[in-house]
Parts: structure tokens; C-alpha cells; sequence
């Protein structure tokens, strides 16, 4: 991770890289603010530019061994402690579960802590909330006073350092204080008030703000087609956090795969093709229940705007542009006489996934009935 593949926080970027180029960088640092504003990325651009053999500049040079091993988080020197999950009393450290941590924040550098409790509790079948439990307190004390393998200084970044356990924050309080000079901490936390305050008082703590949204819009044009509505659209939603940003291209993706969907299966409905209701059925049973139940729920907003737009207030609708051009040929078949049929069948059929019956019968079921509701219309 360097300094330039970060989301915006240009001005935060160039004071850390200012205090490594000027010599004077703390032998602790507490990163805080909000959740997906970049302070994990920004703790392993710091580590590999401190890490980094032979750059004099602002970013890492990206091409010595320890550049290279830095970005796979990988370095020696380079020691991640993180929450994890206690699967016995022998195995509740960080360095039983290294490899996943590694491979979770390669996938996406913008991870909640949320989404990695997730990884590890799905695999390995549990229901457990994550800390940084007293046994790591050991590991982290070795580490501080053995000499570095490969370069000149010791990384330690402390993730989420508000679920360190009290005994292992008080361990460590020695060290974070006094460290040899050649180990730089680097904590993270998005409560800082839930660290102890010994902790906090010995660290530079460096407040890291919300994205802009001329950064973050900057972000979207680079990475997602979409035009200036929809920009205006997400760049809000994401509230200045990358990670929000992508809960709301998640749903978008959602959305527009229940849109289609719900299209689709309006026009098997009129025409009524057994051979495509019959796939249209297994197609639809085959998504994950979540998506089935958030496919009904769209439809009976769908429903409801065509409605609206079949009585004449479409200043009171509200679709997308994609979702208005379709409501112009489809709503003339929604109409007092069908839609509370329609709406029930849906509400009916949400209620039915939910309580886990077979849902290949009840798209099916639905689909013969919408065929007589609509031609009621």
C-alpha cells in the first residue's frame, strides 16, 4: 500500500510522509476517525514507507525487497496485531490467524473490523465478537526487543486497539512508552475514548478526517461508469467513508438485478410461458435468501410507483430513470382493481421465503397468479 493508492486525505499523506522524509517521526502514533476513511490503508503506506530501503522521497521506491514484501504484508519487521477469535486457550494470538488477516485487507484495504469478525466466524463456524486478547501482550514484548530482520526499524500496528483486553494494554504500557528506538507503533481505532487513556497520553494521535466529496467523487469517476446524477447520488450516500461507498454500489448491484427480475418476471406473467415460468422459477430460488427477500420487497416498491404513475402523480414517484421508462408501458396494466392483489401476493410471498418455505413453488404460484391479476387490470 503506498501513500498515492489511498481515497483522498492528501493533506494527512503529506504530514506523515513529511515527518519520515524530516527524520522526525513519533516512536508512537494513534490514528482515529471515523470507520472507512483510509486509517488502516494509511498505517501500511506509513510502515512500508518506514520500512522502505531506498527512497528518499515522499512515497516508498516499490522496488527494494522490503517494498516488495511490504506489499504482500509480508516484511519481517512488519508485526500486525488485530482482533481475533478465541478457539482455544492456545490459540487466541494473532499469529494463528496471520494468513487470513493478510488476505482479508489485500482483498480490500478499507475492511471493517465487522466484515473481518465475519471472515473468521464463517470459517471456522463460530459466533464470537473479536479482541486483542492478554496473551498477545507476550508476543508483542518479543517482538519489541528482538532486532530487526531486514531493516532498520520494527513496525508494530496495533488494529482496532480499543478491543485490546486491559491486562494486554497494561503489559504493553512499558514499551509503548520507552520502545527501543528502532520499533515505531502505529495504533488504530475508531473509538479512540476506549483506549486507556495511559496508551492514548503516550502516543502522537493524529485525527483523520472524513474523505471530501470532491475526493470521494473523484474516486467513483476512476473506478464506476456512472453519470452525474448517480455521482451526486453516491457521493452522498458514502457520507465520506470508502466503506460505506461500497454498501451503496452493493445495493445498487441489487438493485438493478431486482429491477431486471422484476421485469422479467411481469413479462413471463402476461404472456404466461409455462417452459419460462418453470425457469424463471429455479433461476429465482437459486439466489440467496437475502437477495429473494430484498427482490420482493423492490418489487412491491415497484409496484406501488407504477400505481402511482397509472393515476397520474407521477410528481410524487420516485424511480430512476430506467425504472420511469419501463412504468411508461407498464403501469396502464396496474389499477384499482389489481394492485392490492398484486401487493398482497408479493407481502404474501416475502413472508413465505422468510419462513423458509420452498421457494421454486412460490415464484411459480405467484407468477400463475399475477397472470390473472394483471389481465384484471
Amino acid at each position: 500500500m503506498n501513500f498515492s493508492q489511498i481515497i483522498g486525505q492528501e493533506s494527512v499523506k503529506k504530514m506523515l510522509s513529511s515527518m519520515i522524509v524530516e527524520r522526525r517521526v513519533p516512536h508512537a502514533v494513534l490514528m482515529t476517525g471515523a470507520k472507512g476513511v483510509g486509517k488502516l490503508s494509511l498505517a501500511l503506506a506509513l510502515s512500508k514507507r518506514i520500512l522502505c530501503d531506498k527512497t528518499t522521497g515522499f512515497d516508498s521506491c516499490n522496488a527494494c525487497q522490503s517494498c516488495l514484501l511490504a506489499d504482500r504484508l509480508e516484511h519481517p519487521d512488519l508485526h500486525l496485531v488485530f482482533p481475533v477469535i478465541k478457539l482455544s486457550e492456545s490459540v487466541n494470538t494473532c499469529k494463528h490467524f496471520t494468513k487470513e488477516f493478510r488476505d482479508a485487507v489485500l482483498k480490500d484495504p478499507y475492511i471493517s473490523v465487522e466484515e473481518w469478525m465475519n471472515v473468521l466466524n464463517v470459517l471456522y463456524n463460530e459466533k464470537k465478537r473479536g479482541l486483542i486478547y492478554a496473551e498477545e501482550s507476550d508476543d508483542i514484548i518479543e517482538i519489541v526487543y528482538s532486532r530487526p530482520f531486514l531493516s532498520k526499524f520494527k513496525v508494530v500496528v496495533i488494529w482496532m486497539a480499543e478491543l485490546m483486553n486491559e491486562v494486554c494494554a497494561n503489559k504493553i504500557l512499558k514499551v509503548l512508552e520507552e520502545p527501543p528506538h528502532d520499533t515505531v507503533f502505529i495504533l488504530v481505532s475508531n473509538e479512540p475514548e476506549g483506549v486507556l487513556q495511559t496508551i492514548r497520553s503516550r502516543c502522537l494521535r493524529i485525527e483523520i478526517p472524513i474523505i471530501s466529496q470532491e475526493e470521494m467523487g473523484e474516486a467513483i469517476r476512476q473506478r464506476y461508469d456512472v453519470d452525474d446524477r448517480q455521482l451526486r447520488y453516491m457521493v452522498e450516500a458514502a457520507n465520506g467513508s470508502w466503506s460505506q461507498l461500497q454498501q451503496v454500489v452493493s445495493q445498487t448491484e441489487n438493485s438493478k438485478l431486482c429491477f431486471d427480475l422484476f421485469v422479467e418476471m411481469m413479462r413471463i406473467a402476461w404472456q404466461f410461458d409455462m417452459s419460462k415460468t418453470r425457469d424463471f422459477s429455479i433461476k429465482v430460488s437459486k439466489l440467496n435468501r437475502n437477495l429473494q427477500l430484498e427482490f420482493l420487497a423492490n418489487a412491491q416498491r415497484l409496484l406501488r410507483e407504477n400505481f402511482i404513475c397509472h393515476i397520474g402523480m407521477q410528481n410524487i414517484s420516485y424511480m430512476n430513470a430506467e425504472e420511469q421508462q419501463f412504468a411508461q408501458r407498464f403501469s396502464q396494466f396496474i389499477s384499482e382493481k389489481n394492485v392490492l392483489d398484486i401487493y398482497e401476493l408479493f407481502a404474501l410471498a416475502e413472508r413465505q421465503i422468510a419462513q423458509n418455505v420452498n421457494s421454486e413453488i412460490i415464484f411459480f404460484h405467484s407468477i400463475v397468479k399475477l397472470y390473472i391479476y394483471l389481465h384484471k387490470g
